[in-house]
C-alpha cells in the first residue's frame, strides 16, 4: 500500500500535481501536459529530491505514459490509477 508524496491528474491540455504531506495535498501546480522542464522545475521549486512515491491518474494514456517513462527514468516509483478500485474509497 504506497503513500504517494505527489499526485498527478493528467487532462488533456494541462498536468496537476499536488504534493502531499500526511494524506493531504499541501500545494498544487499546473504544469504544461508535455514539458519535462516544466516538471523539473516544479520539483525544484518545491525542493523535492530522492525516491518519491507518485500515484498518476490521467484521461489521456500516452500523456501518462510519457511522464511515467520519465519518472521511472529519475528512479521514481510510480502507481498508474487506471480504475476504481486501485483507491481505499469508501461510498457510503
Amino acid at each position: 500500500h504506497m503513500i504517494p508524496n505527489i499526485v498527478v491528474d493528467i487532462g488533456n491540455s494541462l498536468i496537476k500535481w499536488g504534493r502531499c504531506v500526511d494524506h493531504e495535498v499541501v500545494e498544487r501546480a499546473s504544469l504544461p501536459a508535455d514539458d519535462p522542464d516544466a516538471w523539473q522545475e516544479q520539483l525544484e521549486k518545491w525542493n523535492l529530491a530522492g525516491v518519491l512515491d507518485w500515484a498518476v491518474a490521467s484521461v489521456h494514456p500516452a500523456r501518462r505514459e510519457f511522464l511515467v517513462k520519465w519518472l521511472r527514468n529519475r528512479c521514481q516509483r510510480c502507481l498508474v490509477v487506471d480504475r476504481a478500485a486501485q483507491l481505499p474509497l469508501v461510498v457510503g
